[in-house]
């Protein structure tokens, strides 16, 4: 079983990883979460951050999962908060009985560093710019999982990254905490490397 990775937040909210090694069909022999993706590595990157709901909390109530047309996905009636996320070969999945969450993965490549413009403040860019071309590509794909995982759990359509969600500078490491404005209310985010890949998460009750 390629559970990569499991940590238990608090007393209500998990989160895990998994390494995917299965095919679709693995997944979708345990997995009713249809999110509708077509493009097929796709889909098996949702399937497997899917499968990892049950794996968290085992009474998952799949069937009561409800998909708007705008905004993420949601459990009716708010038993369960959950954010999926998946990039290379990893899913990971985020659960909480008690309030809003938001997790996002990103295997550190070039990537991120093509549309810096389009999530980073030049405040930002300033003080990334003032490291090595290696540090500059971590720490670039750090603050986008920051900034995704942080709109995922704030959940509120219109949020500018480059505005909205604005990140204090840190020294990295392999795991940690970063300081956060959203919307110039503070917040603390979490994050940790796990080989090629940073994560990001944040849970606790969604602003009103």
């Amino acid at each position: 079983m390629p559970l990569y990775y499991q940590q238990d937040i608090n007393e209500n909210t998990r989160l895990a990883i998994w390494e995917i090694a299965e095919g679709h069909d693995f997944f979708l022999e345990k997995v009713s979460l249809r999110y509708p993706v077509v493009h097929p590595q796709k889909q098996l990157q949702h399937l497997a951050a899917g499968y990892l709901l049950p794996y968290l909390y085992p009474d998952f109530p799949y069937q009561e999962v409800v998909y708007p047309e705008q905004g993420r996905p949601y459990v009716a009636g708010d038993k369960y908060f959950f954010s999926l996320t998946h990039s290379g070969g990893m899913a990971a999945a985020m659960v909480s009985a008690s309030g809003a969450v938001g997790i996002d993965l990103e295997k550190i490549t070039d990537r991120v560093h093509r549309v810096r413009h389009k999530f980073l403040s030049e405040g930002e860019w300033e003080w990334v710019q003032g490291q090595g071309e290696e540090m500059q590509r971590e720490l670039l794909t750090l603050l986008w999982t920051v900034k995704e995982a942080v709109y995922k759990w704030r959940n509120i359509s219109g949020t500018i990254f480059s505005q909205d969600i604005l990140v204090s500078p840190i020294l990295l490491s392999g795991t940690g905490e970063i300081h956060v404005l959203v919307a110039n209310e503070p917040l603390v985010v979490s994050y940790r490397r796990v080989g090629e890949y940073f994560i990001s998460y944040v849970g606790g009750e969604r602003p009103e």
